[in-house]
């Protein structure tokens, strides 16, 4: 059972290479490392060449078209049995891809499995892994608690990110995938992120817009079943009520 490792980059000159060097490090080594460079403007492509040769897989894509788009190439051009995502700037626990393994033979019917993650130095683990834990749809429809850097896929779903969005596009796919597909929780913190989510810097920064995303995502469920064009008033309310408390700072 092989993982390949897909990066999308833009202008990552400042954390790249650390974020590579935590995918090589793992104990058990990816199948393949594929960064998709979406037409960044800094020299984060010349320092993989320099550092990494032909260790890297690099797709230069042709003009920028988001991450959604720099997902789907990477995953298009993925040949392991798996495909995990990991952002540019976050970092992965060296044993992250060994257990995620081990968790995917114990359950071969899992199509989807994640884990936590946090912005602090990830701990170390006595025992591990852990036994995986369901995730339902209706479990992600209120809040979603999924990091792209913190999910890895069957290669073969045949589901890919919404290139139209460039906010929330993880969260869409995320909510198409558990409404069909087996998805799993390894309740383990096994993803350091960069920096908080909504915090400066990023495309997660601009809260207004990733709370759009979030209601495109909510309009785009009647695709899954007609039903839920009666609950997407209550989607909207409630993604609203959330905006309103991050913004007085009721809520983080």
């Amino acid at each position: 059972m092989t993982c390949s490792v897909v990066i999308p980059m833009y202008n990552a000159h400042r954390t790249i290479i650390a974020t590579i060097q935590s995918c090589l490090q793992q104990t058990v080594a990816p199948h393949e490392i594929i960064v998709v460079d979406d037409c960044s403007t800094d020299d984060a492509a010349a320092q993989i060449l320099q550092h990494f040769g032909t260790q890297i897989t690099l797709i230069q894509q042709n003009h920028n078209a988001g991450p959604a788009a720099a997902r789907n190439a990477g995953w298009n051009k993925a040949s392991g049995n798996y495909v995990a995502f990991l952002d540019s700037d976050d970092q992965w626990h060296p044993r992250k891809l060994e257990w995620c393994l081990h968790a995917l033979e114990q359950q071969s019917t899992i199509d989807l499995l994640w884990h936590y993650y946090q912005t602090e130095p990830l701990p170390v683990y006595a025992n591990a892994p852990v036994v995986p834990r369901k995730t339902r749809f209706f479990d992600l429809l209120w809040f979603n608690p999924i990091s792209t850097s913190c999910v890895v896929f069957r290669r073969d779903l045949p589901l890919r990110f919404n290139e139209a969005m460039r906010y929330c596009e993880d969260y869409e796919l995320a909510l198409r995938h558990s409404y069909r597909h087996s998805t799993y929780l390894l309740p383990l913190y096994l993803t350091q992120l960069d920096r908080p989510v909504l915090s400066a810097g990023g495309l997660s920064a601009d809260k207004w817009k990733m709370r759009q995303g979030e209601l495109k995502a909510y309009a785009a469920l009647p695709k899954l079943h007609p039903g839920f064009y009666l609950l997407i008033p209550f989607l909207y309310f409630w993604s609203f009520a959330k905006h309103l408390s991050m913004k007085w700072g009721l809520r983080k």
